[in-house]
């Protein structure tokens, strides 16, 4: 019998609620491995996006590693959404019961994922791109154990934070172009 193989994904995330949504229906998906939730500062401070994983993590009951990532932008000042997600990104909402935060840091988790990987994975970015230019500029060899990055970013007329510039992208420019000049030719939005 031939049986189906679950693509192996990992999420890079700034959670929020529309990270959340994407975080619960990742799980609720037969078809995907769901390997690590990586946190990046976006929406919120990597302080909130982290705890807000943990929390929706412990309310899902799934069991996964959380890595804290990125603080901030490659080279900008950060600039969050606040008046959208609320405060602390889940509009208000305070989840305390938290599952276990990863020793490992989101680099470190990718690293060590992505060499030991026997197969390649999809990297699902729904927030700011800097955990994965980071990983890019140290570790460029392990482009190669990448399958694709599904991403949230960017726009085709016009964006959500100004005129032209969507919020992921707005928020770290610079990562962005380090993802897309970084020789991958495999993105899905």
């Amino acid at each position: 019998m031939n049986e189906w193989k679950k693509r192996p994904i990992i999420l890079d995330c700034d959670p929020g609620v529309d990270d959340a949504f994407a975080i619960a229906m990742a799980f609720l998906e037969d078809d995907l491995d769901v390997r690590a939730i990586h946190t990046v500062a976006g929406n919120v401070t990597v302080e909130h996006t982290t705890k807000n994983a943990r929390g929706l993590v412990k309310v899902l009951g799934v069991d996964v590693p959380i890595a804290k990532g990125a603080s901030g932008p490659l080279i900008c000042d950060p600039h969050f959404a606040a008046e959208v997600h609320g405060e602390n990104g889940f509009g208000g909402v305070e989840l305390t019961d938290l599952a276990p935060l990863s020793e490992q840091t989101a680099m470190e988790s990718y690293v060590t994922l992505l060499s030991e990987a026997d197969e390649k994975v999809t990297i699902v970015a729904t927030g700011p791109l800097t955990n994965l230019a980071l990983l890019i500029k140290s570790y460029p060899h392990l482009l190669e154990k990448i399958d694709c990055i599904s991403l949230m970013g960017g726009g085709l007329k016009g964006g959500n934070t100004t005129s032209a510039a969507e919020f992921n992208f707005f928020y770290d420019p610079h990562a962005a172009h380090i993802v897309f000049s970084s020789g991958l030719q495999n993105y899905q939005a």
